[in-house]
């Protein structure tokens, strides 16, 4: 029966990749549907359980099973024009025992670009309502260890036969993307909801983007108030870009789960790394406190583009006191080390046509650069002091 709803499922969304749990299927029952290619991993040893993906025949992929003990996964790699390989895996684990972080990093780091797809059985405040348990924690641990972005929908996706208490145990984890919306769908009649995934894959010649975007600004910062440390450790160069990319992801995945977003187009960019090797302390600079960065970001434009991190201004003005803090002690390093971080001299560039001009010319294109907006709240910092 289900088989059947999945079908005309398939018709009326008509997804690039479906990513199913608990399956159910033995290894003599069928899966195949019209222009799509199906990967399955059943379970073998009892009933229940099993993992598949079901992506469009117009995608080049292959199969890269992968190993694993404490959950079933089904793992594929795409290929797309102009890209890196992407690692895409249906994961599910059944309600009993714990999760190997170990066997995560199997999939993690398997491709500089990731997105899975999963039913953990996880609880945890960040995504769902209500109680949490022990794996919910080691999967939040674990995103926020590996600098990964999560994407939940704000809606529930489970809802128990015998029970009121519905919670969210299906979302993505992603590596290395700008995640866009999730939504849970109403739709087929299992006690768990489809869930909508949409991702910007960033791939090199895109077009000009634009996302429409809501935010739970009150959602976002009772989720960052636990998300980060207010004093992060800093010893060298690598532990900047560290902090910075720990920084970065708390507030992207604290703007994923406080918001409903609409993606109208894709994106266009470029980007320039430059590198500073053996930045020189220095004792003399004056330091930044907390009140000087806030009272830079009182005065920011909340409508400002985004830069090339995702992090709007509008977030920036609501992140509670300990990320204040965080954002304090990396710009206080900074300054000591004379290091202006990589990742905040990178860049996008949007190009604008210009009107009543041949659109099929390069020269005929205005460029716009967007940076980092945290990046900005640096500038006006070291502005600050050249200006004393």
């Amino acid at each position: 029966m289900l088989l059947n709803q999945l079908k005309y499922f398939l018709l009326d969304w008509k997804p690039d990749i479906l990513a199913l749990q608990e399956t159910h299927l033995n290894p003599g029952d069928r899966l195949k549907f019209p222009n799509y290619s199906s990967y399955r991993t059943d379970r073998l040893t009892h009933r229940g359980g099993g993992t598949a993906i079901l992506i469009r025949n117009s995608i080049d992929h292959h199969p890269t099973p992968i190993a694993s003990t404490t959950y079933e996964n089904t793992t594929i790699e795409i290929h797309l024009l102009d890209s890196t390989p992407i690692t895409i895996s249906s994961i599910y684990r059944p309600p009993h025992g714990s999760i190997s972080t170990l066997e995560l990093n199997n999939i993690f780091n398997s491709n500089s670009k990731c997105i899975t797809v999963d039913d953990f059985n996880a609880k945890h405040r960040a995504w769902s309502s209500g109680t949490w348990n022990s794996n919910g924690t080691i999967i939040h641990d674990y995103i926020c260890h590996n600098n990964l972005i999560l994407l939940a929908p704000c809606e529930p996706t489970h809802f128990p036969n015998h029970s009121n208490n519905p919670s969210t145990l299906d979302f993505g984890i992603l590596k290395n993307f700008s995640s866009v919306d999730a939504n849970s769908i109403n739709a087929l009649s299992s006690d768990h909801n489809p869930v909508s995934f949409e991702i910007d894959i960033n791939v090199n010649l895109p077009a000009i983007s634009k996302i429409i975007k809501t935010t739970n600004w009150n959602k976002f910062k009772q989720i960052m108030r636990t998300s980060l440390p207010g004093n992060p450790n800093i010893q060298n160069i690598k532990d900047f870009d560290e902090a910075i990319a720990k920084l970065n992801s708390a507030i992207l995945t604290a703007i994923n789960l406080a918001s409903r977003s609409k993606l109208i187009n894709a994106e266009v960019n470029r980007a320039i790394r430059r590198y500073i090797d053996n930045p020189k302390p220095s004792s003399n600079i004056k330091l930044t406190s907390p009140q000087e960065i806030l009272s830079f970001l009182k005065k920011i434009n909340p409508r400002k583009a985004i830069g090339p991190d995702g992090i709007p201004n509008k977030a920036l003005q609501q992140i509670p006191t300990d990320a204040i803090t965080f954002i304090t002690k990396i710009f206080n390093k900074c300054l000591l080390c004379n290091y202006f971080p990589t990742i905040w001299k990178t860049t996008h560039v949007l190009m604008f046509p210009k009107p009543g001009q041949n659109h099929k010319l390069p020269g005929n294109y205005r460029p716009i650069s967007l940076l980092s907006n945290i990046g900005k709240i640096f500038e006006k910092t070291i502005l600050s002091r050249l200006k004393e």
